[in-house]
């Protein structure tokens, strides 16, 4: 019987920030983290302006952020160990990229929201490529299951064109647009279906997607078993890892962002799900074994050199056209330097 820890400190501590394309729904995945955990009675909702991180008048009457969203949880994983994890909600808006940039600084995870009707979209590619700059492991989230137009393998196709990452699913929708109804853990090969109250019970995969479902599974046990040289020798023995020893194997691989974690955000009716929030906890590294930035000369291996004080720019001079003296120019007037002003023509007169 597993034990519960509640020992706070670096081991259990994880600031994951939640980044994405404006709209994909990064505020609404932090209620549903929050629900989920305990930390708030109800979700809230970003049309309503009933959000956490969503509280200036601004964002409440836009239904957008536009400054960083701090969230903080309790998360007690499959194993028994409870994670203090704080969220860091970015805006999406391009004008605001600066809380970007902070939240990144600071995060051990960044989890790449990706709207399910719209797919990958500038945004997204952005905030890739500065999470490819701060050196960020990475997780993806694909939201907004439950509208008109989703496809959750559309959007796989498109990350794994545009992206330059071999991104693994963990999860497998049940189901599309109105009709979703749950989704397949693709490692345990088991199905979580969607309750009326936010929760969800296991089941066997239904046998219109268990072929799909098998195949995908396969597929994933292949890529994280191929960067560890026991569990791979193992696995072509005949061997093949349980879902456990392939979740510590995928939290550790996570690390050098090869892969990268696909899930599935539940429907707005229901809270986050039990994989997406124990990946989010258990996959993001200890703040003593993230990478450093790769902004930070230090890490690059550079001492930073000390900017050179501001020194004032010389004025110019030329010749002066009467006595060929030395003249400056000063706003847009030049005069010379030693003569003095001539006598005005009220003095010459007289």
């Amino acid at each position: 019987m597993a034990t519960t820890s509640t020992s706070t400190g670096p081991a259990t501590t994880r600031n994951v920030a939640l980044v994405g394309h404006s709209g994909s729904g990064k505020t609404t995945l932090a209620e549903a983290f929050l629900h989920r955990a305990g930390a708030i009675p109800r979700a809230g909702s970003v049309a309503e302006g009933t959000t956490v991180c969503d509280h200036e008048p601004e964002e409440v009457a836009r239904g957008i952020s536009v400054s960083l969203g701090v969230a903080h949880l309790d998360w007690r994983a499959p194993d028994g160990v409870t994670h203090q994890v704080t969220l860091l909600d970015t805006p999406g808006s391009p004008d605001f990229a600066g809380s970007v940039d902070a939240a990144l600084a600071v995060a051990d995870l960044a989890v790449v929201v990706v709207s399910a009707v719209d797919g990958v979209q500038s945004g997204t590619e952005e905030v890739w490529r500065r999470c490819d700059e701060a050196g960020i492991p990475r997780l993806v989230v694909v939201s907004q299951e439950d509208r008109a137009r989703a496809s959750f393998r559309t959007v796989l196709a498109a990350l794994r064109g545009a992206l330059d990452a071999p991104f693994v699913p963990l999860e497998l929708p049940l189901g599309e647009e109105q009709s979703l109804h749950g989704v397949a853990d693709v490692l345990t090969e088991r199905a979580r279906e969607y309750d009326g109250d936010g929760r969800t019970h296991e089941e066997d995969v239904p046998a219109d997607v268990r072929d799909e479902e098998h195949a995908l599974h396969d597929e994933v046990v292949e890529e994280i078993v191929t960067h560890d040289d026991e569990q791979l020798e193992a696995y072509l023995a005949g061997d093949e890892p349980g879902a456990a020893d392939l979740e510590r194997t995928l939290a550790h691989e996570v690390l050098t962002g090869r892969p990268c974690p696909c899930c599935s955000r539940p429907p707005s009716r229901a809270s986050a799900s039990t994989a997406c929030s124990t990946s989010c906890a258990s996959s993001a590294p200890r703040p003593s074994t993230a990478r450093p930035s790769s902004r930070c000369p230090t890490a690059r291996g550079r001492v930073p050199r000390r900017r050179p004080r501001w020194r004032r720019t010389p004025r110019a001079t030329r010749s002066c056209k009467c006595s060929g003296r030395s003249s400056t120019r000063s706003s847009g007037r030049s005069r010379c330097s030693r003569s003095s002003p001539g006598p005005s023509r009220r003095a010459t007169a007289s």
